[in-house]
């Protein structure tokens, strides 16, 4: 089972709240999205995860850099654990 499901796409956020008995942590959007935003998004989303921050600290600090970016547009929402470790360091 995957540990996230990110769905980058319009009005996603009720769908990814649903999948959370399934899936322990989700993305979804609120309203419309353009592809500049997702794209935007998902690149600094991941970068986020990668560098082994926890689910909403990465939520947080992507949607800081998009709204900076996309003022006008909607937000996205995480559902889940806070503090989800995607992909946890070892060692």
């Amino acid at each position: 089972m995957p540990g996230l499901v990110v769905l980058n796409f319009c009005d996603s956020a009720p769908l990814a709240r649903r999948m959370l008995p399934h899936i322990p942590a989700t993305v979804g959007w609120t309203g419309l999205i353009d592809d500049a935003q997702a794209e935007t998004f998902a690149a600094q989303f991941y970068r986020h995860l990668g560098a082994a921050r926890a689910l909403h600290t990465a939520m947080d600090d992507t949607t800081i850099t998009v709204t900076a970016r996309y003022p006008q547009l909607h937000k996205p929402v995480a559902f889940g654990a806070r503090h989800t470790l995607i992909f946890p360091t070892t060692g």
